[in-house]
C-alpha cells in the first residue's frame, strides 16, 4: 500500500481528479469518520502528497517494521515518538487509498 502511494505521489497530476460534487461528498463526509480534514476528503491526494512530504518512502517502511516488531513482541517500553508519527500517517494513507479506491 505505501509502495502504490508513493507511486501515485510520482503521477499525481495524472491520478487527481475531482469525481463528485462537493454537495454529494459533504453529505458523506458528515457520515465518514476519520481524522481527515474535509479538504482531505474532497481530494485525498493531498494526503499522499503531505505524508511523503513529511516523511521519505524508505523511512516509512523501516517505521513499519518497527511497528510490527512491537506489536508482535513483548515489549514493555513504549514506541518513540517518530514511530507514533509513522503510524498516523500510515492509516491516513490508507484513509486516502479506501477513499481513491471507492470513487
Amino acid at each position: 500500500m505505501i509502495r502504490a502511494c508513493f507511486k501515485i505521489l510520482k503521477k499525481i497530476d495524472k491520478y487527481e481528479r475531482k469525481s463528485e460534487s462537493n454537495d454529494v461528498l459533504h453529505s458523506k463526509y458528515l457520515v465518514y469518520a476519520s481524522g481527515l480534514t474535509y479538504e482531505q476528503y474532497l481530494n485525498p491526494y493531498l494526503i499522499i502528497k503531505h505524508v511523503f512530504n513529511e516523511q521519505s518512502f524508505s523511512q516509512i517502511e523501516l517505521d513499519l517494521e518497527d511497528i510490527m516488531e512491537h506489536t508482535l513482541g513483548n515489549a514493555s517500553s513504549c514506541p518513540s515518538e517518530d514511530i507514533c508519527i509513522s503510524f498516523i500517517n500510515i492509516n491516513r494513507l490508507l484513509d486516502a487509498c479506501w477513499l481513491i479506491c471507492n470513487r
